[in-house]
């Protein structure tokens, strides 16, 4: 009978009405889950499986309620939806608002790999200490750069100014006029004042710059962002007289690199001194081709000990050299607290 009114208690009203309090209940108990996991310490939301399961319950809730109420349910599901949005925003506001100790100690703590951690933190307080590299501020390095050719070395005197902590950076070349500016904006290159958009001369800009930011502030650059840090084994010396811990440095697109970047490092067993590197990186002048760096001559800089020579020679796979030295890269001078480039 088409047009036979449902009495109050009939089993048509009923059903509907169980239906309605049923995903009515289920849109309640999602909002609170929402709401917990805005409110937990974890700054990543982003939960493909709850997603879809979310999805799935609004296709399945849907389909047996009228438009009307598909309406009820989806308005707030609109408004929850905007809380992952809010969780981020916090927790990026929390994350400029800690220390620089702070951050250095939250990117140590998230290396996953226990050995590799833990030996990040040693070296870290091997060559300062957390705190010291946070309150050094901007390093400001005057550096010669020698190139060694067949037919004669050239040379050339850079300045370089570096945040250990954001990685952001200034060097200059005053003969030539020349600065290249890597910061929150990105990678700017000028020569003569005039801005350069050759594609090559910024590659190669690039290339001075990851060089620049990632020894200058060893190890704590090991500790940048977009990079996973493993442990690769121990090397032994000749004669078993010294061993070395190794770590492995992958870079990943948020930090510029490219699939296959990398950087070996070797850690002296007892000091945690740094002794050498072999890098894969991108960049001109590496362009994909594995270098060796001889790191020696630390001394202080203020509470902190940096390197101030650099060899880098052309290696295998294993680091071992494959020809004569091709760079030097000296630190002639080193201040700390200067400004920021």
């Amino acid at each position: 009978m088409a047009g036979r009114r449902l009495g109050q208690n009939s089993p048509e009203r009923s059903l509907g009405a169980d239906l309605r309090n049923e995903a009515l209940n289920r849109d309640l108990a999602l909002s609170r889950d929402l709401r917990s996991r805005a409110s937990s310490p974890a700054p990543a939301f982003i939960a493909p499986k709850d997603s879809r399961r979310q999805s799935l319950w609004l296709t399945a809730s849907s389909a047996r309620l009228t438009r009307p109420h598909r309406r009820r349910i989806l308005s707030p599901m609109r408004r929850y939806a905007a809380i992952p949005l809010c969780a981020a925003a916090l927790a990026a506001a929390a994350v400029a608002g800690c220390s620089r100790a702070d951050r250095l100690e939250a990117r140590a703590g998230a290396v996953r790999d226990d050995r590799a951690r833990a030996l990040l933190r040693d070296a870290v307080w091997h060559h300062g200490s957390k705190y010291a590299w946070a309150e050094a501020g901007t390093l400001r390095a005057e550096v010669t750069w020698t190139e060694h050719r067949p037919l004669g070395d050239r040379t050339r005197r850079e300045v370089w100014t570096v945040d250990p902590v954001t990685g952001h950076c200034r060097l200059e070349t005053p003969a030539a006029g020349e600065t290249i500016v890597r910061d929150g904006l990105g990678l700017r290159v000028k020569r003569g004042g005039k801005a350069v958009a050759d594609a090559l001369a910024r590659a190669r800009a690039a290339g001075r710059v990851r060089l620049a930011t990632e020894l200058l502030t060893l190890p704590v650059s090991l500790l940048g962002e977009g990079r996973k840090v493993v442990y690769a084994g121990t090397e032994v010396g000749p004669g078993s007289t010294r061993t070395w811990d190794r770590l492995m440095v992958v870079y990943g697109p948020r930090r510029g690199g490219r699939r296959g970047d990398r950087l070996v490092v070797a850690l002296r067993q007892g000091g945690r001194r740094i002794d050498r590197a072999l890098l894969r990186w991108s960049e001109p002048p590496f362009i994909g081709r594995p270098m060796r760096v001889d790191l020696d001559l630390w001394r202080p800089a203020g509470d902190l000990r940096i390197s101030r020579r650099w060899r880098l020679t052309p290696a295998d796979e294993a680091g071992e050299p494959t020809g004569p030295v091709r760079y030097t890269v000296r630190i002639e001078e080193i201040t700390t607290g200067a400004p920021a480039p």
